[in-house]
């Protein structure tokens, strides 16, 4: 009885991570692929991925590139966004190359200026079909920068989640037909 009541006890209390299972979804089992290309020695803005919340209010805590060879996080935002259109994929830094200049050509519904970093952003529940865009500065090195995945750490009523969006990142850096 007390090996049993000890196995028990040590299967309780051993965690192998984060819930992945969150407020703000999971990746599934569909993987994907996103390339863009940047010029040579410059950044690009990866703004292609979008969670909702519909839990209580989050705080993330980190964003990670999972698996990153020759590849950097420059700066993060949780950007809302009210309409139908994510910031998207572009060279340089947002908004300034997003879809020409700021503030006249934001796609409606891109809550720039309602921004936050990333780390430490308070994600408060999530109303009708709004999202939140992840939007990433990144800066490769070498030919290309690569990450297997985009992982965003977080936490919810006490609780620690993991969101990764099952997406490889391919940043070609100088190579304007990289992705062909």
């Amino acid at each position: 009885m007390a090996f049993g009541l000890a196995l028990l006890l040590c299967g309780c209390g051993s965690s192998d991570g984060p819930n992945t299972s969150g407020p703000f979804g999971h990746a599934g089992t569909d993987r994907w692929v996103q390339c863009f290309p940047v010029p040579r020695g410059g950044v690009g803005t990866f703004a292609g991925l979008e969670f909702s919340n519909r839990g209580g209010p989050a705080r993330i805590e980190r964003v990670t590139l999972a698996d990153a060879h020759n590849l950097q996080i420059v700066s993060a935002w949780a950007v809302p966004i009210t309409g139908l259109d994510l910031m998207g994929m572009f060279a340089g830094y947002p908004p300034v190359g997003y879809k020409g200049s700021f503030p006249g050509h934001l796609a409606p519904g891109v809550q720039w200026d309602q921004r936050q970093r990333v780390v430490a952003a308070v994600i408060p529940h999530s109303q009708g079909q709004d999202v939140v865009n992840l939007v990433l500065v990144l800066k490769p090195s070498g030919v290309v920068g690569t990450a297997k995945d985009v992982d965003v750490n977080y936490v919810s009523g006490g609780t620690h989640y993991l969101r990764d969006f099952g997406v490889t990142v391919q940043v070609y850096n100088g190579n304007q037909k990289g992705c062909l």
